[in-house]
């Protein structure tokens, strides 16, 4: 480690200025952990303090961060926190403090997408249960109808699966941008998430529309009847 100013990150608030000594007592304390980002002078952006070479016991760091140079390789990946970020200590800590609270909730949600998911799962089974019980039944019962309401049952449950397995990738995005919290991997959980919820909105633009078509057809129907 360089014998710099450092700065870091304590819930988006920027904190410092501190020697490498301080850093690395802090990281000793477990008050700095290997995913708190640090910046000093010299450095392009913030980084994860698990770069910082010898900040960490046994975890030896990507690359040097001493001598202005930065630990990152296009293998790494660029760290979420700079997306947005300047030049200078200042200017970084509002870009990446902000950022990094837009980015908290998006984290927070995997749980709940991962669980929607599950259900989801557990309704399309009960539904294609349905699906196959139906028509059976129909037949023993002298009612052909029921066939048509199992071939229903089947195809929304086709449809939910597919909504579900999207759900599922959406969750597991998030999981990985935890696990590697780099650019391209954010970019990747929002797209997952884009297009979760673009299909939605169409499939309920559809079904809106498809019961706007059987109410006519209802109305109209009744009206036929009492002429």
């Amino acid at each position: 480690m360089s014998q710099s100013q450092w700065y870091y990150l304590v819930n988006g608030e920027q904190m410092g200025p501190i020697s490498s000594e301080q850093l690395k007592q802090l990281a000793t304390d477990g008050k700095v952990t290997q995913d708190t980002h640090v910046w000093r002078e010299g450095l392009d952006d913030w980084k994860p303090a698990r770069l910082v070479q010898g900040l960490f016991d046994g975890g030896a760091a990507a690359g040097a961060m001493g001598g202005g140079q930065t630990a990152s390789s296009p293998s790494e990946g660029t760290v979420y926190t700079g997306a947005l970020g300047g030049t200078g200590a200042g200017g970084m800590n509002q870009a990446s403090g902000d950022l990094n609270l837009a980015v908290e909730p998006l984290v927070q949600t995997r749980p709940w997408v991962k669980l929607f998911a599950v259900l989801i799962f557990l309704g399309c089974a009960f539904m294609a249960l349905a699906g196959c019980i139906a028509p059976i039944g129909g037949l023993a019962g002298g009612q052909p109808v029921m066939i048509f309401v199992g071939v229903l049952y089947l195809a929304f449950a086709v449809l939910y699966f597919f909504i579900g397995k999207m759900l599922w990738s959406y969750g597991s995005a998030i999981t990985m941008f935890e696990q590697r919290p780099v650019i391209e991997n954010l970019v990747q959980a929002l797209a997952h998430q884009k297009t979760f919820w673009k299909t939605v909105g169409i499939i309920a633009l559809i079904m809106i529309a498809l019961q706007i078509v059987v109410l006519f057809f209802v109305i109209i129907g009744g009206f036929l009847r009492m002429v």
